[in-house]
């Protein structure tokens, strides 16, 4: 990538895979109904990779975007594009997503610091998030099973750390890990 025509033009590759991406998540078959009872946990596995995928690219092209890269053109683009890219993570199910998002964001803020240029994309993406919030009812739900969990589901699942849902995820790691030992290389059960 060091021909800055072939740069130019892998931005607009990642700019085009993100908004693909979020016309895929809007058109699941979640989005519009229950999916079939086979489907279901294929689904949301999917949806949950996605919206991470989206996440990771979203703050690496906001990046690009605050460091003054791309073409003109693509600068004209690209806000619209992330904007898009947002609202397709809002409606994915996918927590994960919501948590490298912010992990990128953090990140972003973190290196380039808080001056005017950072503070424009992280309020339209906040701005995006809040109105997710309130006209998303698959977002809102996410959110709130986050962060406000029930407490019989956590007990039941063994799941959730200082009462925000992680999914089982440390349940799970901790069951898995000893097939690991059956086969080193890669694992069994996954």
């Amino acid at each position: 990538l060091r021909d800055p025509w072939i740069r130019q033009q892998f931005d607009w590759a990642l700019l085009a895979a993100g908004c693909l991406l979020s016309v895929g998540l809007f058109t699941t078959s979640e989005r519009w109904g229950e999916p079939p009872l086979g489907e279901a946990l294929e689904g949301f596995k999917s949806q949950n990779a996605i919206s991470v995928t989206l996440a990771i690219l979203g703050c690496y092209l906001i990046g690009i975007y605050l460091s003054g890269g791309g073409s003109a053109r693509w600068r004209r683009a690209a806000p619209p594009g992330l904007l898009f890219m947002t609202i397709g993570a809002a409606v994915s199910r996918g927590r994960g997503g919501m948590l490298a998002g912010l992990a990128g964001l953090a990140y972003i803020i973190w290196r380039r610091g808080m001056s005017a240029r950072v503070v424009g994309p992280i309020v339209a993406t906040a701005t995006a998030l809040a109105a997710s919030y309130f006209f998303l009812p698959a977002f809102r739900e996410e959110f709130q099973k986050t962060l406000w969990s029930d407490p019989e589901v956590m007990t039941q699942y063994q799941s959730g750390i200082v009462g925000i849902d992680d999914g089982a995820r440390i349940y799970t790691w901790a069951h898995e890990a000893p097939k690991m030992l059956n086969d080193v290389f890669l694992g069994t059960g996954f």
